[in-house]
């Protein structure tokens, strides 16, 4: 991304307000998709490093450049991006500390992310659609937000809603409470099934697969996503999709409250506290299994080492263990944990394939989840197979 676009992106969120603030920002890691905007104090500069990113290498690389930058600054090692009018109702007002900003993912639900340390100590987080195909998404985690921050049971894991919004350019924002630092543990533990056994047990469904909302939201958007892949593609979905709906459209099984993309960089731990953020895709009546299996997959893949077919039985008895745990033995959700796994796959192709336009098969997870269902033959489960797992071997799964 260039100054240049990126100074544009930024000069569209000040359109028609009239309240607004001179603003400027030192832009680290400037060559990459997701640049990040921060304060020429080096102390907040610093902060705001420590704050969004977490690969410790990269990190080092960015608290490097900023120090060089500022010994020899006729090197222009950093560039300096500069608005003469920003959103002051982002900004806060002259004299508040500048806030840093984080470039989200490119595509149309790109985002702003804003760090704004107040002169109180108390830090807060601002979110804002950088296209409006995004509005919906920033509103929909406000709303979860706010929801679930009214149920005593749930709100200590969530992040404060603070304020949500408009922005007069048509442009949706929501400002948070930032979580206190943390660890992000790539371990499924106690803590984590805790969590998703309190997500569980909000509104709990229980209805023919066939007419879950789960499934008619696969459906639909099966129909959005064929039509923008080629041919051969389109015959696997579909007939893995048959195969789900031969054996389990007509089973009762429990739907739950999914946060979506339950996954270690959206979890915080907190001396054994437990904070998930990023609510933008959560929505009710889902997979049982889905957000489960999302933490244990989407990782490995996105960190170059992906479960192939080989490993996914010893998942997916891990997966019948947490079922029974959460759901009961009497749920039906273990035995049918096989063909909810493939609904997870292909709810996962179909949202890349609406969301960028085309399926891209060389992308990290489509490659993967598109292998897994190729090979479904060599780890799918048996008819009743997970029922013949012992109870015991299940325990120790989880």
């Amino acid at each position: 991304m260039s100054l240049a676009q990126l100074r544009h992106q930024l000069e569209t969120l000040a359109d028609a307000e009239s309240n607004s603030r001179r603003m400027a920002w030192k832009v680290v890691y400037a060559r990459r998709n997701q640049p990040l905007l921060v304060a020429p104090d080096p102390q907040a500069a610093r902060q705001a490093i420590g704050f969004f990113i977490r690969n410790p290498l990269l990190r080092l690389w960015g608290q490097g450049s900023l120090l060089l930058d500022r010994i020899l600054p006729q090197l222009g090692l950093l560039p300096t991006l500069r608005l003469n009018e920003f959103p002051a109702s982002l900004a806060g007002k002259d004299g508040s500390p500048c806030p840093a900003m984080y470039i989200g993912f490119p595509g149309p639900l790109q985002k702003l992310t804003m760090y704004c340390p107040d002169h109180d100590g108390q830090h807060k987080v601002t979110k804002v659609a950088l296209e409006k195909s995004a509005n919906h998404a920033v509103a929909r985690e406000a709303h979860w937000l706010g929801t679930l921050g009214q149920l005593p049971e749930i709100a200590p894991f969530l992040p404060r809603l603070l304020s949500e919004g408009t922005l007069a350019c048509g442009r949706s924002f929501l400002s948070m409470q930032a979580l206190p630092k943390g660890a992000s543990s790539h371990r499924f533990d106690r803590a984590h099934r805790h969590f998703l056994r309190l997500l569980a047990a909000y509104r709990p469904e229980l209805t023919p697969w066939g007419h879950s909302g789960a499934h008619l939201r696969l459906r639909e958007r099966m129909q959005q996503a064929l039509p923008l892949m080629d041919t051969q593609y389109q015959e696997l979905l579909q007939k893995v999709l048959e195969e789900v709906e031969r054996e389990i459209s007509a089973q009762r099984l429990p739907t739950c409250l999914l946060h979506s993309d339950f996954a270690p960089w959206n979890v915080r731990l907190v001396e054994q506290h437990l904070y998930v953020f990023d609510w933008e895709y959560a929505e009710e009546s889902g997979n049982p299994i889905q957000d489960f299996l999302h933490f244990h997959l989407i990782q490995r893949v996105l960190r170059r080492w992906p479960m192939g077919a080989s490993g996914m039985p010893t998942l997916l008895t891990e997966v019948a263990a947490y079922a029974r745990a959460v759901y009961g033995d009497d749920s039906g959700v273990a035995e049918a944990c096989g063909p909810l796994a493939l609904h997870y796959l292909l709810d996962t192709l179909t949202f890349y394939t609406t969301v960028s336009g085309y399926l891209a098969p060389r992308h990290p997870v489509v490659h993967a989840y598109l292998d897994l269902l190729r090979k479904r033959a060599e780890w799918m489960p048996q008819s009743r197979f997970m029922e013949a797992i012992p109870h015991a071997q299940q325990q120790r799964a989880i």
